[in-house]
This record gives structure tokens, C-alpha cells and sequence, in this order.
């Protein structure tokens, strides 16, 4: 990692060094994680005060949290917030807006984009605010992978291997005194999604009866996301489902996997294949 400290500018403003510098912390967080202090303070170049001094701020500021059974730092989902505006500013970023913003004239419905960070699936993109029927649903924009129609249709999509380490680490933090009993319920929960051929989560909130319907997003038959339909449950019948909105849905998730490929787009953060996971966990 490029130590921004060696670039600075000696006229440059006290403040501004600081805020350099928490940035190059974060940065390490990131690419360590979890990061201890003596890594931090090797990939920074910082002084082990003032690396501590500028983990406790990151800390206090909800950007990172202290892992006590992993003994380091890891970012927390507000670090997302600042990777997914600058997704949203790139080519494909920009290409699958439209994408949706168009595909939304098609089915009527609305529809998001979700890629997986650890445990929950984070909305990449979506076209709730120019659907023709209306759905915002609420400004959620990370969901829990077991609870939301995305976050089931990855996990029945993804290598065996890798999912089995998603279900133990899920069913452990949801109940580590029953890991084994929780975690037999997930993969049950899993071959039904399999079975049926896509995710569904259902809600009451903003209006009852809505229902998200989830299918996988797929890059040279791994999958890097899902995107999902926003419906009201009671207003789409089996038929419609089945005969029109599922083929629709599931060529949309073949056309974001081609626009994700020509515009350069890298592998979700923490995988970098179905089966793989990268150093920065």
C-alpha cells in the first residue's frame, strides 16, 4: 500500500496531514482485516501513538469496530457507504442505473442490485424512484443475507464450500449455543430456494403484503450478486410470476453480469470467486 505520508506536502495544513493519515488507517483496516496495531502502524509508517490515536477516533465514529475473537480492527458498514458512492460514479456503475431505469418500464415493478459483504447483501443500485408503480420500500440499504430474497438467492447459488462456511458463521452469530441445530435450518432453507429456483422475502413495511422475489447475478458461472423484484404479493398471480416476470428478471440478471464484465468490474469485496475469498476476508 502507497504510504500517503511520504507524499506529503510540508505546507500542507495540520488538519488536513491528520485526515491523510486517518485515511491511510482506514485503508490498512481494509486491506488487513482484521488489522492489529503493529500492522497498521507497518503499512502507514505512523507512529504506534498516533496510529492507536487514530484508530480510537475511527472507532468512535463508527467506521471500524475491535474484534475481540479476532483480535484486530475490521471496517464496519459505513466504510461501504464511501465504496459504494464511488461504484455508483464508475462506468458500471452508471451502465446498470440505466439498465434498471429501463428494465423498470418493462415489468412496472422496481428492482435493486445487491452485492454480498460478509453476513448481508448492500444495495449497489436500484430504480425504486422511477418505477412506474411505486415501492420504496424503506432506505435500508443493507439487508441480513438469511432475511431478504437477494441474500438467499446467493447463497443457493455460490460453491458448496463456500457456502457452508457462510451458513456455519451465520447460523454461529445468529446462536452459538446451537450452531449445528441453526445451521442445518439455513441449508434446509437453501435447498427450498434451489428448489423453487429463486429467493423470496416478504415485508410490511411501507405497505403489507410485499414480497421481494431474488435471482442470482452471474460472471463466468460465479455469482457476484442478485437482483431482486419489489411486488406487492396479492397483485401478482402464479402465472404472471412464472410466465412473465421471472424470465424478464432472470434476463435482467444476465444482462447486469455482461455490463459487469465490459465495464471492468472487480470482484465483490471478500470474493474473489464462488469458492475463493481473499486476503481481506
Amino acid at each position: 500500500m502507497k504510504n500517503l505520508n511520504d507524499t506529503e506536502d510540508k505546507g500542507v495544513a495540520v488538519e488536513n496531514r491528520s485526515f491523510i493519515r486517518g485515511l491511510n488507517v482506514l485503508v490498512a483496516v481494509n486491506e488487513h482485516n482484521p488489522a492489529t496495531v503493529s500492522q497498521v502502524v507497518a503499512a502507514t509508517g505512523l507512529a504506534k501513538a498516533t496510529a492507536i490515536r487514530l484508530l480510537y477516533t475511527l472507532r468512535s465514529q463508527g467506521y471500524i469496530a475491535f474484534d475481540q475473537d479476532a483480535g484486530g480492527y475490521k471496517p464496519l458498514p459505513k466504510v461501504r457507504l464511501l465504496a459504494s458512492s464511488m461504484m455508483m460514479s464508475n462506468t458500471f456503475g452508471i451502465a446498470i442505473r440505466q439498465y434498471l431505469n429501463d428494465f423498470s418500464q418493462q415489468v412496472k415493478w422496481p428492482s435493486d442490485f445487491l452485492m454480498p459483504e460478509g453476513n448481508a447483501m448492500v444495495l449497489q443500485a436500484t430504480n425504486r424512484n422511477v418505477a412506474p408503480i411505486g415501492l420504496k420500500r424503506f432506505e435500508q440499504t443493507r439487508f441480513p443475507m438469511l432475511s431478504s430474497a437477494s441474500g438467499m438467492a446467493y447463497l443457493a447459488s455460490i460453491a458448496k464450500g463456500l457456502r457452508q462456511e457462510l451458513v456455519m458463521t451465520i447460523s454461529t452469530a445468529e446462536d452459538g449455543n446451537k450452531a449445528a441445530a441453526t445451521a442445518r435450518l439455513i441449508e434446509q432453507r437453501i435447498l427450498d430456494t434451489q428448489e423453487r429456483g429463486y429467493g423470496t422475502a416478504y415485508y410490511n413495511t411501507p405497505l403489507d403484503g410485499m414480497c421481494a422475489i431474488g435471482v442470482p447475478v452471474l460472471v463466468h458461472e460465479k455469482t457476484i450478486g442478485a437482483l431482486t423484484l419489489l411486488v406487492l404479493h396479492d397483485a401478482v398471480t402464479p402465472d404472471q410470476l412464472d410466465g412473465t416476470l421471472l424470465p424478464k428478471l432472470r434476463a435482467a440478471a444476465s444482462e447486469i453480469g455482461r455490463l459487469y464484465v465490459q465495464h471492468g468490474g472487480t470482484s465483490p469485496v471478500g470474493i474473489l470467486d464462488n469458492g475463493t475469498e481473499s486476503a481481506s476476508g
